[in-house]
């Protein structure tokens, strides 16, 4: 369901949330050994989020990438919108052309109830939220 991007971003931005600050910041390459994530293929998304204020970044030596209060308070649909598009949760999960409530597929009705639920959860899920889930990646500093 989940692009490896919008995978690999969530699990950025959750280690993020549970262990970065204004004061600690983090640098691609511990953040990809910290989240298993190819260090080139992270940069380029972290940068993204950045340039769209998704995530906070500071350039220089003590520079990194951070979640800001403000950035915490942000809902994780800006993060799944930004790199998956909201297309991705429109479409058919077969990815038929013809699918649609008057002419469905065998899971149509199924994954519209599904499709429902998510959507209305990542608009009240804040990145902050996510940091309650970084045991799986770490204790907290």
């Amino acid at each position: 369901m989940f692009s490896n991007s919008l995978k690999y971003s969530l699990k950025a931005i959750s280690y993020l949330a549970g262990h970065s600050s204004v004061n600690r910041k983090y640098g691609i390459k511990e953040l990809a050994e910290k989240t298993q994530v190819p260090a080139p293929y992270l940069g380029k998304l972290l940068q993204k989020l950045s340039r769209e204020g998704v995530i906070s970044s500071l350039k220089g030596p003590h520079g990194g990438f951070y979640l800001s209060p403000e950035n915490k308070s942000k809902h994780i649909d800006s993060v799944v919108y930004l790199i998956d598009g909201e297309d991705r949760f429109k479409n058919c999960i077969l990815d038929l052309d013809h699918c649609n409530a008057t002419n469905p597929c065998a899971l149509h009705k199924y994954y519209a109830q599904v499709k429902g639920g998510f959507l209305s959860q990542i608009e009240t899920i804040t990145l902050g939220d996510l940091a309650q889930g970084t045991q799986v990646l770490g204790p907290l500093a």
